[in-house]
């Protein structure tokens, strides 16, 4: 045997050696890891009690899409999904329909699933709700305006030479002139010699001429209040 086969024949040794060393590490953290489910997995199981001083490694959890172990395996049992122990697109649509989340949180929150059907509540956020609107101030609805300042705003008093409208119409209706609703030199004329006066200034002198003063009240009656005598 030559020197060079030696040479390779110890090359093979060393390549292999190298290689059954690092299959014993993965299976010694495998090991660790199924060991941990295999401790820890009959407290979810249902009757069983989530054990407080159980730690569970990072890795197990949250339980999401892409996730692969027991624990993914034991919540498709309980959803009634294929039990492959691979947390996809099947496994989170189902937990989506029944419990409203598409994620595991943690070990807890998977035992209150496996043990009681009932997820761990969601945390209800603590932003206070905005306040009401103020009310819109409304614009109280104005009164009518007295009659003299409604007559003033509209330039409707004083009727004289040149006003022209209804109230002037109603005035030569008065005063039996022609009735055109202009104020003219003839109806001037009338009004100074029926009334004394040259222009109208307010409609409550309008109404004087048109109606007549008000009629005054009689007085009221005595009342006979003698007590006839038994």
């Amino acid at each position: 045997m030559t020197t060079a086969q030696q040479n390779d024949i110890v090359k093979i040794g060393l390549v292999g050696g190298a290689f059954y060393l690092g299959y014993l590490a993965y299976k010694k953290n495998v090991g660790g890891v199924q060991d941990f489910v295999e401790t820890n997995l009959p407290d979810l199981l249902p009757g069983g009690t989530a054990s407080p001083a159980a730690s569970v490694p990072a890795a197990l959890f949250p339980l999401k899409r892409g996730t692969r172990n027991e624990y993914v395996r034991q919540l498709q049992k309980h959803l009634n999904v294929g039990a492959d122990g691979i947390f996809g697109p099947a496994t989170e649509m189902a937990l989506f329909q029944r419990y409203g989340r598409k994620e595991v949180a943690s070990m807890a929150e998977l035992s209150g699933m496996l043990n009681t059907g009932v997820a761990m509540p969601i945390p209800i956020p603590t932003t206070p709700l905005p306040s009401a609107p103020a009310p819109i101030p409304t614009t109280p609805t104005p009164s009518a305006p007295p009659r003299a300042a409604y007559d003033a705003r509209y330039g409707l008093f004083p009727l004289k030479v040149g006003s022209k409208g209804q109230y002037v119409r109603n005035l030569q209706q008065h005063l039996r002139v022609t009735i055109d609703g202009a104020f003219d030199s003839g109806t001037q004329k009338a009004l100074q010699a029926r009334h004394g006066v040259t222009q109208v200034t307010s409609f409550a002198q309008l109404d004087l001429y048109l109606n007549g003063p008000l009629p005054t009240p009689s007085p009221a009656k005595p009342v006979n209040q003698t007590i006839p005598q038994a």
